[in-house]
């Protein structure tokens, strides 16, 4: 989970459908793992089981987004030397 935002005293409030989350995790989970993320309350998933693997997945594919910079720079830096 990204340490984005530093935990509110009284929680976290979806504006779109008004829940309150006073637990990271369960924010995480409604919000995403990243600022960009869509809520759970907008995609409406019926299944809990598919947004979590949803978000999963979102963390799985910005773990790969940091590796591929980091092979990106590495690889400029050795085609210089």
């Amino acid at each position: 989970m990204s340490n984005t935002y530093s935990q509110p005293k009284d929680g976290w409030v979806c504006f779109h459908c008004g829940e309150r989350f006073i637990k990271p995790g369960t924010a995480c989970d409604h919000f995403g793992p990243r600022p960009n993320s869509i809520p759970a309350c907008i995609m409406k998933f019926e299944d809990k089981d598919w947004l979590m693997n949803l978000r999963k997945l979102e963390e799985k594919n910005e773990d790969l987004k940091l590796i591929n910079i980091s092979l990106k720079k590495r690889l400029k830096r050795a085609k210089t030397k």
